[in-house]
């Protein structure tokens, strides 16, 4: 099989072509620099640029896996997202057996209580939730329009060494120094997937029969509580107990979480008070994929490299 990705170089996106090269298929990497990888045909390119040449990076492949993203420069956000799936889609007519684009669950809004699924209606805050949906709602109208087969992936918080978002590794860290607290009555839910279970995911979606013209939602989610039990573990650290009610800790948040020694912001209250679940049922049941009962091994684990 040949599968040409963009975002390879990424977090999820290198585990992705680890996983397509162990099976011995043929790996090409849209990329911004030349630097190569071993086993992949890496092509230089850059899907903000105009005169971006894809013609012979996407040029009979069976799969192309879109995993292009811009998470912190938001001056650059729409060019990427929306004009360079743009740029991406036309190039491809005729050339791609499927495409698989991944998304975000952000695409629902910064839901806070709720199950929420894939009928769930769209309503993404924030630049680069609104560019992603729109790049879903591009792939959609093109695809049906060209009669491609296309899948959308729509995970949670992705988390595995290496990752560069640091906000779980700040959580291990303050459990080792012992000076993480619960906010409120410590009930809260949280949704997260494992890289593993996202590459997984990707590769269901770009080979199963019953996937294309689909979205689908992949998560787990657990408690607050289970969740440090199992981070606490994986450092040999004692489980706090320590809970500080909602109103002061939005208190605190709001007036100095603008400083750097106060690790507490409104964003970080909302994820410590949340009750909201992302139902990741449809692709279980459409294409037989369960990531459910991991979690706090893979908690644990992460929690360990963290440290090490």
């Amino acid at each position: 099989m040949i599968v040409a990705i963009t975002g390879g170089r990424g977090f999820i996106g290198l585990h992705l072509v680890a996983a397509h090269l162990a099976q011995g298929d043929k790996v090409r990497l849209l990329s911004r620099t030349t630097t190569p990888i071993e086993g992949v045909e890496v092509y230089v390119g850059d899907l903000t640029s105009k005169h971006v040449k894809l013609d012979t990076f996407i040029d009979n492949v069976d799969v192309i896996y879109h995993c292009a993203g811009e998470i912190t420069n938001e001056a650059t956000m729409h060019v990427l997202h929306v004009d360079g799936t743009r740029r991406l889609l036309k190039a491809s007519t005729g050339k791609v057996g499927r495409w698989v684009q991944l998304s975000s669950v952000g695409a629902y809004g910064p839901k806070r209580i709720g199950l929420i699924g894939e009928s769930t209606s769209e309503n993404p805050k924030g630049n680069y939730e609104n560019t992603k949906t729109i790049a879903d709602a591009l792939l959609h109208q093109f695809a049906r329009k060209a009669g491609m087969d296309y899948v959308i992936l729509r995970p949670s918080i992705v988390f595995g060494s290496a990752m560069t978002n640091r906000s779980l590794a700040s959580m291990v860290h303050m459990l080792k120094r012992g000076l993480f607290f619960y906010i409120g009555k410590g009930d809260a839910v949280v949704n997260y997937i494992h890289v593993s279970y996202v590459v997984k995911a990707l590769m269901h979606c770009a080979t199963h029969a019953k996937a294309p013209g689909h979205t689908f939602i992949i998560s787990e989610y657990t408690s607050i509580q289970k969740m440090v039990q199992a981070l606490c573990k994986g450092i040999e650290a004692p489980e706090p107990h320590l809970s500080v009610p909602e109103p002061i800790a939005r208190f605190i948040a709001k007036s100095l979480g603008w400083a750097k020694c106060v690790p507490l912001t409104l964003g970080r209250v909302d994820a410590m008070t949340n009750h909201c679940i992302y139902d990741a049922s449809k692709i279980e049941q459409t294409l037989g994929l369960n990531a459910s009962g991991h979690l706090a091994i893979q908690f644990t684990r992460y929690a360990r490299s963290v440290l090490e």
